[in-house]
């Protein structure tokens, strides 16, 4: 793909051609008239540049990129602007080795392009020179640029299928999410304006109702691989999360002391990931260790460390599943008493079907902690299913999820807390309106909580815009 091997005849072939080519029109030192010359001198031939294009393309398959930068130069000092020569030298310079000069005649004729079938030959150019320089994060960028400014659909199935090879040979990835959601309960408060308490009605405060607003999201990842063969890969990793809120007017009205700002979360965290597939490559274990730290309403909120653990099946019937569990202590900084101990075990099932993607989940966990609002056992259900043929040109996706949680004690209740959460979402998926790659991508949800507890009883519907890259 990021190169062109020939069979050696055709390489030798094309090698005697050249050579004769060359000594037959004196290239390096001879004349190069715009169009072929109608009067040529005995014994001599006149080639037109279109010729000289030819030949250097020929250079290159015959493994003679010196030929061919001696072509494009040539070119050059007759039109200086001539973007075919630009591209054909930076092609030459890269078989080469000199990436400088390929990154750099690519970029020249990026710039003096007059149309996308022009620009798109020079961003696959760049693309190039940047990959064989070992600069795959900024090849990634350029053949992104380069499916966008694609003539035809063949065209943009080479941009793409270039980028994911670049992708898998790439050892540093990067993750950028972007979403605006809004949402009826910006702050998980209560439907309710009443708290019943042991038979007596007390009423809950402005700002621990629900407040509707305005969400901004954003995410990023960093992940560099370390070690990886065949058989294992281990790499390192930073996530950054947050979320920002904006109260909508009726909030604000509703609760005129409280700010979207009280409300905004950010989380940051380092992670080592190690997996290693089994001796029959079905499959493989995994093993993640993450530091974290988050804030919420811009104070510092908790530190704390996860282990995460697993093994993934895969069967034969195009399905896999996963098993696995994790350990987490969190360290709470706002209240020493809300310190918590998380453990968790999950199952979660795929199978790949030709209408779609199936996919079943079951979690249960355990969160101890001496405040008796954080204690509680949890167990949850979830179903999705993803559509693979698009309707209307949109791809649909469908989840739900079911949570019971348990809280033994409760300061509202004798009888402890129950909770039981029903989560429903759909997303609409528009690949069609893709820039660069991105496409937008529309998310509905809602979530409705009921609890012995009217407190913590709690509706939401939200609708989300977010980015998705299409390949």
């Amino acid at each position: 793909m990021f190169g062109w091997a020939q069979p050696r005849e055709r390489q030798l072939r094309l090698s005697k051609i050249l050579g004769a080519a060359l000594l037959g029109v004196g290239l390096l030192v001879g004349p190069l008239s715009a169009e072929a010359t109608a009067e040529v001198p005995a014994g001599k031939v006149a080639l037109s540049p279109d010729d000289f294009y030819r030949l250097g393309e020929e250079a290159l398959d015959a493994g003679r990129p010196d030929v061919a930068r001696g072509v494009a130069e040539r070119l050059l000092t007759r039109d200086p602007n001539d973007v075919r020569a630009h591209i054909l030298l930076s092609r030459a310079a890269r078989d080469m080795g000199d990436f400088d000069l390929a990154r750099k005649a690519a970029q020249t004729a990026y710039e003096l392009a007059g149309n996308d079938r022009q620009k798109y030959a020079a961003a696959m150019m760049r693309a190039q020179a940047e990959a064989s320089d070992g600069n795959r994060t900024i090849a990634q960028f350029w053949l992104r640029r380069a499916g966008e400014l694609a003539p035809d659909a063949r065209a943009l199935q080479t941009a793409k299928r270039d980028f994911r090879y670049v992708r898998s040979r790439n050892p540093l990835s990067t993750r950028l999410s972007f979403g605006i959601t809004p949402t009826s309960n910006i702050n998980g408060g209560s439907e309710n304006d009443t708290l019943w308490l042991y038979g007596l009605p007390f009423t809950i405060s402005d700002d621990a109702q629900a407040l509707s607003g305005l969400q901004t999201r954003f995410n990023f990842s960093l992940e560099r691989t370390i070690i990886e063969n065949p058989m294992m890969r281990t790499s390192l990793g930073f996530n950054w999360n947050t979320r920002l809120y904006t109260l909508s007017s009726e909030a604000k009205d509703k609760a005129p002391d409280a700010h979207g700002s009280d409300y905004n979360f950010a989380a940051a965290e380092v992670f080592l990931w190690h997996r290693q597939r089994p001796k029959d490559r079905k499959g493989e274990w995994d093993a993640r260790l993450t530091l974290g730290h988050n804030t919420y309403g811009g104070d510092p909120l908790s530190n704390y460390v996860r282990f995460d653990g697993g093994r993934t099946f895969v069967f034969p019937d195009r399905s896999e599943l996963r098993l696995g569990g994790g350990l987490e202590q969190q360290w709470r900084l706002d209240d020493e008493r809300k310190d918590a101990w998380v453990q968790t075990v999950a199952m979660d099932y795929r199978r790949f079907l030709d209408q779609g993607i199936f996919s079943l989940g079951v979690e249960a966990s355990s969160v101890d902690s001496d405040f008796t609002s954080i204690d509680h056992k949890s167990v949850a259900f979830e179903l999705g299913y993803d559509l693979s043929k698009p309707v209307a040109g949109a791809l649909l996706g469908f989840d739900m999820r079911v949570e019971g949680r348990d809280y033994e004690l409760s300061p509202y209740s004798a009888d402890g807390r129950e909770d039981v959460e029903l989560n429903l979402g759909m997303s609409v998926f528009l690949p069609q309106y893709d820039y660069m790659g991105f496409a937008p991508e529309v998310g509905l949800h809602a979530r409705r909580t009921n609890s012995n507890v009217t407190l913590y009883d709690v509706r939401e519907l939200g609708m989300s815009v977010s980015l998705r890259s299409t390949f």
